[in-house]
């Protein structure tokens, strides 16, 4: 069998390392697979590296790049013209059997190539992407980009020959809506446990390092602001943590395009500089900074179709055994932690002191207990192994029609 994964992020996207290599070293390993052919859409470098972490075998890969240009509708168009067709010829010369695509944009795109030369294609983290989009009030109702989006997306869930949404919540969604039940397998998003697991030395020394006392209480936030998460309301949360804890520190892991940002909100909010650690690492150096942490921050915006979300991050914070303050209605972690496990959730429309102080003092009980860390760590690595998405790839590709 020969495949064609397609992932709509740049090489360099950290959701590129830690969600659409672990699948392709995945599918090297299964000894029906006879080549890989690794495609993304590349809006960064005009010389794109692929090196991942693992020995590559049976993958290569080819970038599509886009034109980059200045009006993002234009350019949006651009790409859905441009990409479908230098796929057709890439399966058709390249005799592909199956397509993955990575996300419903990239399933956009698998779509559309069907349309032309019939390439059977699977969805992995299938999500409803128009509606998040539309919720975080990034694209209008009448964005042409929410349009076709959306109409793309119910062609997927007619014609893909299987979804891999990343909820239990979008399945049953799914099913109220027509879709085959043998069409769906759920896969949340997958963590490197080994990466991300706690270690108490790393935790001694960075602390050390940054200057954070061993006594402080450490909260970390790992990833972007605006679109799906908030922006300035995450201010004013960790406003009210330096208000209500004394001995608060904060890690702020984000890329670098928003540090400038970053720093004007901490002189808009008036927060504690010295407390504050800004920074931009390597994904494989982020555990180093969940293990000096002592709980982390999920602050996403709310939506009705938030609830089938699978944050990579909520994963990675979970592997490492770190209580969550998790916006409510976020994921399938959004109805275990109201059952009192991994974490507490905060209403994003309803942030103010009042609200927040029982929630804090829920995380610092969590946090003094012994056993949370390990727990949630446990319970992390079962929630999001890898594992899941072997046997997913293999229900389907293995029904895949020669």
């Amino acid at each position: 069998m020969r495949i064609l994964f397609l992932s709509y992020w740049n090489i360099n996207d950290p959701l590129t390392v830690a969600t659409v290599y672990p699948g392709l070293r995945i599918l090297q390993g299964f000894d029906f697979v006879e080549e890989v052919l690794f495609v993304n859409t590349e809006r960064g470098s005009s010389s794109p590296t692929f090196s991942p972490d693992f020995k590559v075998t049976k993958i290569r890969y080819v970038p599509l790049f886009s034109r980059n240009l200045k009006w993002v509708l234009l350019n949006k168009i651009f790409d859905f013209i441009q990409f479908p067709k230098s796929l057709e010829r890439i399966v058709s010369k390249n005799k592909i059997d199956v397509i993955i695509a990575r996300g419903a944009p990239a399933g956009s795109l698998a779509y559309l190539v069907f349309t032309k030369i019939k390439t059977p294609f699977l969805v992995e983290s299938f999500e409803p992407h128009a509606d998040y989009m539309l919720e975080s009030h990034i694209w209008g109702k009448f964005d042409l980009r929410y349009t076709l989006q959306r109409y793309w997306e119910n062609k997927q869930k007619k014609f893909a020959l299987g979804l891999l949404p990343v909820a239990e919540n979008y399945k049953k969604q799914l099913i109220a809506e027509g879709v085959e039940e043998e069409k769906i397998k759920v896969v949340p998003c997958g963590v490197n446990e080994d990466q991300f697991i706690f270690n108490k030395e790393e935790r001694l020394n960075l602390r050390t390092h940054l200057g954070i006392p061993s006594d402080a209480i450490v909260g970390v936030y790992a990833g972007k602001y605006d679109g799906l998460y908030l922006a300035e309301k995450a201010f004013e949360i960790y406003k009210i943590f330096f208000n209500q804890l004394a001995n608060f520190n904060l890690i702020l892991l984000s890329p670098v395009e928003y540090h400038p940002w970053i720093h004007q909100q901490i002189i808009r909010y008036e927060l504690p500089e010295k407390k504050i650690f800004v920074k931009s690492v390597k994904h494989s150096e982020v555990g180093r900074y969940f293990s000096a942490s002592d709980f982390a921050f999920a602050t996403y915006k709310s939506g009705r179709s938030k609830a089938y979300l699978s944050p990579v991050k909520v994963g990675e914070y979970l592997a490492n055994g770190l209580p969550i303050l998790l916006t409510r209605g976020v994921g399938d972690e959004s109805s275990i932690i109201e059952n009192g496990f991994g974490g507490v959730l905060f209403d994003a429309d309803c942030i103010d002191s009042t609200s927040l102080k029982e929630k804090i003092s829920k995380l610092l009980e969590m946090i003094r207990s012994p056993e949370t860390r390990a727990s949630i760590a446990r319970a992390g690595q079962q929630l999001r192994s890898f594992e899941k998405l072997e046997l997913a790839y293999k229900y389907f590709l293995l029904k895949a029609p020669n």
